[in-house]
This record gives C-alpha cells, sequence and structure tokens, in this order.
C-alpha cells in the first residue's frame, strides 16, 4: 500500500505489532494502519508547516503516539478518541522542551496509567522521556483531569557524560603539568651537561706504555 504521496522519513510499529505509523518528508501528517492488513486508521495532523520527523513512538499499551520533530515541540496523541479515518487528528498533549527547533531529539513513552478514585479511572498519566542530540534528558509527565484538560510538567533533567568528560579534562590538565615538568628536567639535565669540562685525549705513546707494562 502507498502510505504517504512523498517519501518516507520514519517509522514506528506498536509493541504488540499490530500498528504501524508513518511519516513522510514533509512531515505535517502522520498515518497510523493496522498490521498485516495495512488499512488506514488515522490520520494525524502534527502541524501546517513543514519539518523533519526525529522520532515515532506508541506508548506501551499503543494507545498514545508521541512524535519528536525538528519544529522543537513533542506531540502526543490519543489514538483511542471516536473520530473517522478521513478526518484529522489533533494532538492532546504538546510539550515544549528547552531544545531549539532543528536539533535531533528522541522521544519515548515509557510509562502511562490510570489514576483512580473510589475505583474509578478519573485520569491518565503519562510517562514521556526525551534525549537531544546535544546530549540532555528530559523526563516529562502529563496528567489528564476529569475534565479532560492535560497538564505537563519537568519532572527530571540531566545532562549526559558530564562527570566523564570532566574527568577527561582533570586528567588532561594533570598529563600537562607532568609534561611540563620533564621538559624542565631535560632541559636543566642539557645545560649541565654542556657546561662540563671535557677530559684530553690520552696521548698515544701513554696507551703504548701500558700495553707493555701489562704485558
Amino acid at each position: 500500500f502507498i502510505a504517504h504521496k512523498t517519501p518516507l522519513s520514519c517509522l514506528a510499529i506498536s509493541d504488540a505489532g499490530d500498528r504501524l505509523c508513518s511519516a513522510s518528508v514533509t512531515g505535517t501528517v502522520i498515518r497510523v494502519f493496522s498490521v498485516p492488513e495495512g488499512e488506514l486508521q488515522a490520520q494525524l495532523r502534527r502541524g501546517l508547516q513543514a519539518a523533519q520527523i526525529y522520532s515515532l513512538c506508541f506508548s506501551p499499551s499503543g494507545r498514545f503516539l508521541a512524535c519528536a520533530s525538528s519544529s522543537g515541540t513533542i506531540h502526543v496523541f490519543d489514538l483511542k478518541l471516536q473520530v473517522s479515518k478521513d478526518e484529522m487528528h489533533r494532538a492532546a498533549v504538546q510539550i515544549h522542551p528547552p531544545v531549539p527547533p532543528g536539533i535531533r531529539t528522541v522521544c519515548r513513552l515509557v510509562n502511562e496509567q490510570a489514576r483512580l478514585q473510589e475505583g474509578v479511572a478519573v485520569g491518565l498519566k503519562l510517562l514521556l522521556r526525551i534525549v537531544s542530540h546535544a546530549g540532555v534528558f528530559y523526563e516529562y509527565e502529563a496528567e489528564r483531569s476529569k475534565s479532560g484538560t492535560w497538564a505537563t510538567r519537568l519532572t527530571s533533567e540531566n545532562l549526559f557524560f558530564a562527570d566523564e568528560e570532566e574527568d577527561e579534562e582533570g586528567e588532561e590538565e594533570e598529563r600537562s603539568a607532568a609534561d611540563v615538568a620533564l621538559e624542565e628536567a631535560l632541559k636543566d639535565t642539557k645545560t649541565v651537561d654542556s657546561e662540563l669540562p671535557l677530559p684530553p685525549p690520552v696521548p698515544s705513546e701513554q696507551i703504548e706504555i701500558v700495553a707493555e707494562n701489562a704485558g
């Protein structure tokens, strides 16, 4: 089947293997198909402006789909919404991590759970993890209230390899100091050697006499 009129740029399959989503190089529309039938199940509107799709990811249950693009925004779609396949899904959640547009970003929906109140599900909570090409890790929680509105908050932000980089810089500084000390020591040694007087040459006559006495 033909998923898009333009070339594909990104694909993702659900954990259960029953859904496949795709995006083209245009990056404005994401389509979800059933597997293995290849039937169109949903069309997702990421935006009106073209963008490069960096990452697509289903949640563990397959209900939600996250999308990271060069626009710098993370979109999360609820695929359970009862809409026609000919209609465009709008993002249920939009997250704006502090990542400049154009920086490659990967997102993962790692958890989803219903919030219970007296045994009745009154809300949903999603856990979304984002890694930028600059090496920064973000973790967001998105929670839907009874009214259907979503609230997001940043729960974690870390820089990958920060400690290792500092250790490497410290080792370079130590090596540099050791190299300088060694160069200074060698320089002093060469100076002392050059100032020492050379012994006078031994006359050839003395060499012959020593040889006769030794015999």
